[in-house]
Order: structure tokens, then sequence, then C-alpha cells
């Protein structure tokens, strides 16, 4: 029943297309996830180009058991607009990761790198607009793997990110 509900109130509020100008958007994900997310973008009508920070806290064990990461960076998005509310793009980003165990009182931080292809879909009213879309990105960390009192954390290089984005046009 949730499912349908979802699925008449996204017909409901139909594709949001891109309009030229400014935008602001947040992802709520990050902020339940102890973190934080900021994009600016600039939009014209058939390409977007945005800039962002961001950080989050998986779920102890997410990758491996025992293990915490941490992550925060900043990126870079160049999507390309259908007529419609369908997009494409690449993203680039970098940053830190800190790695630690619920077991051990001590952190390691490393740097990384990320680039991959992006895909999503527009809707909203108005100014404001939510965007479902996922991620695929290589990640390149310094230093690879994690070895820590014993044992060895081996982070995925190819990691997939849904996610939804909140925004407001200018």
């Amino acid at each position: 029943m949730k499912l349908w509900l979802a699925i008449i109130f996204i017909l409901l509020i139909g594709p949001a297309p891109v309009r030229a100008g400014w935008e602001l958007e947040v992802d709520p994900f990050a902020y339940g996830l102890k973190g934080y997310s900021g994009h600016l973008a600039w939009a014209a009508s058939d390409w977007r180009v945005d800039a962002g920070v961001f950080g989050l806290e998986t779920p102890t064990g997410y990758y491996q058991e025992h293990w915490v990461v941490k992550m925060d960076g900043y990126g870079a998005k160049l999507h390309f607009l259908s007529d419609g509310a369908f997009f494409w793009g690449l993203a680039a980003g970098g940053g830190h990761l800190t790695f630690g165990r619920d077991d051990l009182a001590s952190e390691q931080v490393r740097n990384f790198t990320s680039s991959g292809l992006e895909a999503g879909w527009r809707f909203g009213t108005g100014n404001w607009y939510w965007v479902p879309w996922v991620g695929v990105n290589r990640f390149a960390i310094a230093g690879e793997p994690v070895d820590w009192a014993g044992d060895t954390l081996e982070m995925p290089g190819w990691q997939v990110f849904p996610t939804i984005h909140l925004g407001f046009r200018f």
C-alpha cells in the first residue's frame, strides 16, 4: 500500500524539468548518518554543474564486522539533462576516510579520490524539487588496505550509492 501511495504521489507531482539558474541541494540521508551535505549548482537548458561538500559515518559493520568508516570530502558533477527530468552525468571528488573499530579507541585517516557515473530523475513543483539518483563510483584510497590489530579492512574499489537530494531553484 505504501509503495502505491508513493507512486501516486510521484505521478501527481510530476517531473521537474530544469530551468536556467542557481540551485541549492542537500542529501537528507547524510544527515541521518551523522553527517552533512550541501551542493550549489548552475543549471542551463541541457546541462548542470554542481560543486558540493559532504560527510557521513557508516554504521558499525557496514563494510566489515567491528569497522566504522567516516567520510568527509568534496565533489563536482557535470550532468546532462534530457527534455524531461531524466539526467545522467559524471562525478569526481576526494577527501578523507577515517577508519575506526568499535573495540579500539584510536583511528586511522586516509585520503581518497573517486570518479564515476550518475543517473536520476527530478520531481517537484514550483521552485522545490527532489532528485532520486544512483551513482557508481571508483574509489582510490591511499595506503590501501587498512590493517589494524591483526585485522584487515578490504574496501570495495567500486561502490554503488543510491540517494535522494532535496533542492531549491533560485
